[in-house]
């Protein structure tokens, strides 16, 4: 039995920010490399750089310290720039944490209306699971300070996919 109300072109919460780490990041870029074809990366590379000024420094270990930040991102409706023109997930299959573990149980159409009131569960990541995903890319990355940090899943994309 289905307990969510979530199926594929269901996108009213595509417009979060989405703490992602860079293997995260690097799972993705191999996927759309192999799977996406030139006029899709065109497409995405430039709904990332009309966006990129207004993607917010993630930090999860301080996420009070940008919940107006994050707030003000998700006033501005911007979509999440994988989304298929029906409005299902081009990368589904390798989306990041955060995506897999929000769910909703409420009629869809209350997800669409702002003042909806839609039932939504979104379990807090706890710390020993931002631990273990930091310690996966310290192992990966060898403590290459750069990719030991989170981003909003399309800052990691803002210089293409290469």
């Amino acid at each position: 039995k289905k307990y969510s109300s979530c199926s594929k072109g269901c996108n009213a919460c595509c417009r979060m920010v989405v703490a992602t780490t860079a293997v995260e990041a690097d799972l993705i870029r191999l996927y759309v490399e192999k799977n996406l074809d030139c006029a899709r990366k065109e497409k995405i590379n430039r709904i990332i750089n009309e966006q990129k000024q207004f993607y917010p420094y993630v930090n999860p270990l301080g996420m009070l310290s940008w919940k107006e930040e994050i707030t003000t991102f998700g006033e501005r409706n911007l979509f999440c720039p994988f989304l298929e023109d029906d409005g299902a997930c081009l990368i589904y299959e390798v989306r990041p944490f955060q995506c897999r573990k929000y769910m909703v149980f409420s009629p869809p159409n209350e997800c669409t209306d702002p003042k909806g009131e839609s039932t939504q569960y979104n379990p807090p990541v706890e710390l020993p699971i931002l631990h273990s995903l930091a310690d996966l890319s310290n192992l990966v990355y060898h403590n290459d300070i750069l990719k030991l940090q989170f981003k909003h899943l399309p800052g990691w994309f803002v210089n293409g996919f290469n």
